[in-house]
């Protein structure tokens, strides 16, 4: 079972997190997803960046409280294709998946550097779990 951090939690409460896995998930899985605590972050309005909330500063102040990581795997189902589609850019694109927001929120830019190498090591991980699933190029 998985423990459910609410957004009242503060930053010294982060002491560890259980990640929840599929019964049937080969080892593998759970040595790679206990490196780094896994976080689902509900979609909601995309002007959660740039309002005041109790989400925003606890996904802030949850972030302070975690190292550094090497790399960030985003898992997004506002995507549609015929398999799982890992994007193996070096330096992928903004995507903005949203209309009829506030203007900034389109002038917003995380130029952050992809990993094709660790793509391709997803790729492998999700075949080698039986999900048909290819690197795409943008």
């Amino acid at each position: 079972m998985g423990e459910i951090f609410q957004a009242n939690c503060k930053p010294e409460e982060f002491t560890h997190i259980k990640v929840m896995f599929h019964r049937n998930a080969a080892p593998r899985w759970k040595e790679v997803m206990q490196s780094l605590p896994s976080l689902f972050v509900s979609h909601g309005a995309p002007n959660l960046v740039i309002d005041s909330s109790p989400a925003t500063g606890f996904l802030g102040a949850y972030g302070s409280a975690l190292p550094v990581p090497r790399a960030i795997v985003v898992v997004s189902a506002h995507f549609e294709s015929r398999q799982v589609a890992v994007s193996a850019d070096a330096f992928p694109e903004m995507i903005f998946d949203f209309q009829g927001f506030e203007p900034e929120l389109y002038e917003l830019s995380y130029p952050a550097p992809g990993d094709p190498e660790l793509a391709a090591k997803v790729v492998g991980l999700l075949r080698g779990n039986d999900i048909d699933a290819a690197l795409q190029h943008d």
